[in-house]
């Protein structure tokens, strides 16, 4: 008995879409024939499926995508110590392995042969074209040579101390160790200081703020008087991938409200809204009715003993549902285009003196805008808290 492997997912192919495996068996013929896919995830049996072959080609076909997507959590873990390299792991895909086997005349055969894969966190754009769906635009665009963002990366705003600003980045290979550092120039005295090298096998969610640059570089090399910096990507072996320009905002007229998001490429960006925002409560009640007149001291009463009269309605139950609207300050036709991310992410926290509290977006509509039709514009959002705010209980 033998199993031949006909075609397998790209190797950087988004577990968003169909994964697809063909094989081919020379026993076909036998009787009741089944193909067997077993997927393992760490080393454990999470799946174990069985098809019968194509009516008109006798392959197996199996979609491994549906399988993986579910163990795959969450890497948003910011550092409690601010530090530029925030988080460094395998967060944005799923390795897994598949054997397969054969299922006739009652018994089943595992792992006659076997292929291990890897499907990745992000989404693609149809618009990319056929690459977008094999993985190859991804692997070709942002597999260590192109920071994970959409952003223009000379537009970044951050102050000086309080919040957080992530950008993440890719290694070039899965599983495959990188070392990687951070070159800083500042605007005052246009001198450049490199960080240590630190090893990446997977992804890395780092902070470029300047509270996590000065903790990096050991001392403040960014300091209030500072108006700008660049941070230089570099990887050891083949030098500086990506630069980035940060300003810094002085003075600020209105709250800022970072929020930190899941983009479209399994990233984690932060976008920090600098105009007015507004905080509006929608206030939910609950109440029960009570008789007015009571019992007391042989004799009906509508108060107590106190002088406080005896309410008809009790309200038990108050809840809060805190939302914003945030307003952004002018923007490029490119970060704009793409906020777009932010307005469809499925994980988006704002940041609140260190604390993330996760919240969703409700703006639900995105327009495209023309340059030199709309010539400026910023990005209104409304947003609500995940978690809602009570009363106290009566």
């Amino acid at each position: 008995m033998a199993i031949t492997v006909n075609n397998t997912p790209g190797a950087f192919q988004s577990f968003h879409e169909d994964m697809w495996y063909v094989v081919t068996s020379d026993n076909i013929a036998q009787t009741s024939f089944k193909y067997v896919f077993d997927v393992y995830i760490n080393s454990v049996l999470v799946a174990r499926i069985k098809s019968f072959p194509q009516p008109d080609t006798d392959k197996g076909l199996f979609n491994v995508a549906p399988i993986i997507r579910n163990y795959w959590s969450s890497y948003f873990q910011p550092a409690t110590s601010q530090t530029a390299f925030n988080h460094t792991g395998s967060g944005n895909m799923v390795s897994f392995t598949i054997q397969f086997g054969e299922d006739y005349a009652g018994t089943t055969y595992t792992n006659l042969t076997s292929s291990a894969g890897t499907g990745y966190n992000y989404y693609p754009n149809i618009s990319e074209g056929k690459g977008a769906f094999d993985g190859t635009w991804f692997e070709n665009g942002y597999a260590g040579v192109n920071l994970l963002t959409k952003r223009d990366l000379t537009q970044l705003q951050t102050n000086q101390t309080g919040n957080r600003l992530f950008i993440s980045m890719n290694n070039f290979t899965s599983g495959v160790v990188y070392d990687w550092k951070l070159n800083v120039t500042r605007s005052n005295g246009n001198d450049t200081t490199g960080g240590t090298y630190v090893d990446v096998s997977g992804i890395a969610v780092i902070d470029i703020s300047p509270v996590a640059i000065n903790n990096y570089l050991g001392g403040t090399f960014i300091s209030s008087a500072t108006d700008s910096y660049t941070v230089e990507f570099e990887e050891q072996s083949v030098g500086v991938q990506a630069l980035v320009n940060v300003t810094k905002i002085c003075q600020p007229r209105h709250t800022h409200i970072p929020l930190h998001f899941l983009n479209s490429l399994g990233g984690y960006d932060t976008m920090i809204f600098t105009l007015v925002n507004r905080e509006s409560r929608n206030i939910e009640r609950k109440s029960f009715e009570q008789a007015e007149w009571q019992y007391r001291s042989s004799d009906m009463y509508r108060w107590n003993q106190y002088n406080v009269f005896n309410g008809g309605a009790v309200q038990f139950n108050t809840q809060h549902t805190i939302t914003y609207k945030l307003i952004s300050d002018w923007l490029t036709l490119k970060d704009y285009t793409w906020l777009r991310d932010l307005i469809a992410s499925p994980e988006v926290y704002m940041e609140n003196s260190g604390t993330f509290i996760p919240i969703k977006i409700t703006t639900s509509q995105w327009t495209q805008k023309k340059q030199y039709v709309d010539k400026v514009y910023n990005l209104e959002l409304d947003i609500e808290f995940g978690s809602k705010e009570f009363s106290q209980y009566r």
